[in-house]
């Protein structure tokens, strides 16, 4: 062994020493590295899924404020429509009332059989309230965001002049063969108009058709029954009066 150190013991496990420390090193290293380029990528995956997730909920915003907005838009025309046809059934149950109000007494003592004597002035008193009145659910719908009570009431109003444009009218002109004062107004605007009003609250999907047709036909039977009996009852004092 001339030339050449002596490997002791503790040399040699110095040496042993050092190359495991160097090892765990570089397996340490390595590792870090290693999650470090882990952690690199799933930061990009997750950056990318963020950007993702972001871009899908404003194109679900903006197609849900693109249906809500068309949607407001079509409510919006389907108001303004409604509330044009509800003037429009205004002027035309003004016009009816002003029409029977002028010829339809005259015309009923000549061709209608009945137990008390048409009077001109009730006839007037009569169909000027039923103007007046039926302007107020007209307005109402026009000017009150909350007019869902005032639509009952107009479709109330609409049912009644549809109904009453067929039946006195269009059927006794038929029967006697003779225009009923109140026919043409009533065919012309009444029924068309009050067809139109119904359909608009059905459309609007606001509350159910049964909902609708039942308010409608309660306020028509109280229009009914509160026109006819005003008109039967003024006469019946009229005559008693005269008695």
């Amino acid at each position: 062994m001339s030339g050449q150190s002596q490997l002791t013991p503790s040399r040699f496990l110095h040496n042993r020493i050092y190359v495991t420390l160097d090892d765990v090193h570089s397996i340490l290293r390595l590792s870090y590295e290693t999650l470090k380029g882990l952690i690199s990528l799933a930061s990009r995956g997750v950056a990318k899924l963020t950007h993702c997730e972001t871009l899908c909920r404003r194109t679900t915003i903006n197609a849900i404020r693109g249906r809500h907005s068309a949607s407001l838009a079509e409510r919006s025309t389907m108001n303004l429509s409604y509330r044009l046809t509800a003037i429009l059934f205004g002027i035309g149950v003004t016009l009816h009332n002003l029409e029977e109000a002028m010829y339809l007494v005259s015309w009923a003592r000549s061709h209608l059989t009945l137990w008390f004597e048409p009077n001109p002035k009730i006839y007037w008193v009569g169909t000027s309230l039923v103007s007046v009145v039926v302007w107020v659910p007209i307005v109402g719908v026009c000017v009150s965001h909350e007019s869902s009570h005032f639509k009952s009431v107009l479709s109330g109003f609409a049912l009644a002049m549809a109904i009453n444009a067929v039946l006195p009218h269009l059927v006794i002109s038929l029967v006697k063969h003779s225009y009923m004062p109140g026919t043409g107004t009533g065919m012309l605007f009444n029924l068309p108009l009050g067809v139109l009003l119904i359909h608009g609250q059905l459309s609007a999907h606001a509350t159910s058709h049964a909902e609708v047709w039942r308010d409608a036909v309660l306020y028509a039977l109280l229009l009914a029954v509160g026109a006819f009996g005003s008109l039967h009852g003024a006469h019946a004092i009229l005559a008693a009066r005269k008695a």
